[in-house]
This record gives structure tokens, C-alpha cells and sequence, in this order.
């Protein structure tokens, strides 16, 4: 690569790096309706020409800055859940880091909700490492069972369920993720004693 090259790339990642401050700053100041690419390219002191050229339309830009939280400002361990059979410690350090950056999870969630789903990709990359991590623990079940378990406990993990705890229910200060960590300790405990649903019309007096 040409030295002109590298220093075009190095505004490029400059230039972006720009914007992600910017937007953050918006979020931290505005209403989430004033989330937009001339909002954040003022912040920035750029113009919308220029944010366009990185981020063409809202989807894309609120896309890269999540990206940005969850890879520079409040990444994850490479292995989110250490010990499928003690999840409690995952969920406290899911849940605290949602809570100590709330203003950009909650912007997300609710910007996502209003456009196209967030980043599905990465979503679907996410599930797929959760999947894997808890397949020890779900294996004894039958495949359903197992499938209807994993989709249970994944969404309790997730930023939705933090959301909803944390801004309906007003469960701060670490509330949410020590009832989801109950809540995940009895599930698994039940999963664990063979106490989980049985298939569609089958009943106790069939086994």
C-alpha cells in the first residue's frame, strides 16, 4: 500500500471515529427522535455530505455505533458464559454493563424498533456462540425441548429483557441482573432435574 493509501485510510478510521464521539454525545444531550445524520454530522462539525459517505442512511449509522459500544466502549469477554451450568455470573456482567452504558442500549433497542432489526448478522453470530456455550446443559433434553429451553434462557440474557426490567419495571442498581440471575438459577436447576415441558398433548399419566 502507497503511503497516500495509508494516510487516506487513516483519516477514514479518524473521520469515523469522529462520528461514533459525535453520536454519543447526541445521545447523551438530545431527545432519541434527534438521532439523525445531520444531527450528528453538527455535532461533529462536518457536513451530512461527508457522515453520508461513511453512513448513508440512519440504519447504517446506528448500526456502526452499536458496533462501536459493544467493541471499544463496553466490550464482552470472548466467552460470555464460562460455565453452562452457572450462568449467574454472566448475567451480572451482561446486565451491569447495560446498566453503566443504559442511555446507548436503551437508544439502540429503541431506534432498532422503529427501523430494520439491529444488526441481524451479529445477532445471529451471538446466538450461535450462546447456543454452543449452553449445549451441555441442554443435551440430556429431546431436541424440541431443548430448542423451547435454549430460546428461554437466551432472551433472558439478552438487552431486551435488561430493558424492560430496567425502564417498566424500575428494577436500577443491579436489580434486573440479580432477577434474571434468580430466575435463570431455577430454570436451570429444573432443567437439570428433568422438570421442563413436555411435548404438545403429552401427559404425566403417558410416561
Amino acid at each position: 500500500m502507497t503511503d497516500s493509501g495509508t494516510l487516506r485510510d487513516q483519516q477514514a478510521d479518524f473521520t469515523r471515529q469522529m462520528v461514533m464521539e459525535a453520536a454519543k454525545r447526541v445521545i447523551d444531550t438530545y431527545p432519541i427522535e434527534e438521532f439523525t445524520i445531520q444531527k450528528i454530522a453538527d455535532e461533529a462539525g462536518m457536513s451530512h455530505r461527508t457522515v453520508y459517505r461513511y453512513y448513508p442512511t440512519r440504519q447504517a449509522l446506528l448500526d456502526a455505533f452499536t458496533d462501536w459500544i459493544e467493541d471499544v466502549v463496553a466490550p464482552l469477554p470472548e466467552n460470555l458464559i464460562e460455565d453452562p451450568n452457572d450462568v449467574t455470573a454472566t448475567v451480572r456482567l451482561a446486565f451491569d454493563r447495560f446498566d453503566h452504558y443504559a442511555p446507548y442500549f436503551r437508544a439502540g433497542l429503541i431506534l432498532a424498533s422503529q427501523g430494520e432489526p439491529l444488526r441481524p448478522h451479529r445477532q445471529k453470530d451471538r446466538d450461535r456462540q450462546v447456543r454452543e456455550e449452553l449445549a451441555e446443559l441442554l443435551e440430556p433434553l429431546e431436541p424440541e425441548r431443548a430448542e423451547e429451553a435454549y430460546a428461554v434462557l437466551r432472551h433472558l440474557l439478552g438487552a431486551h429483557t435488561w430493558h424492560v426490567l430496567h425502564d417498566r419495571f424500575q428494577l436500577h442498581d443491579g436489580r434486573a441482573g440479580e432477577s434474571v440471575a434468580w430466575a435463570l438459577g431455577v430454570l436451570i436447576e429444573a432443567i437439570k432435574n428433568g422438570n421442563y415441558p413436555k411435548a404438545r398433548g403429552v401427559r404425566d399419566t403417558d410416561k
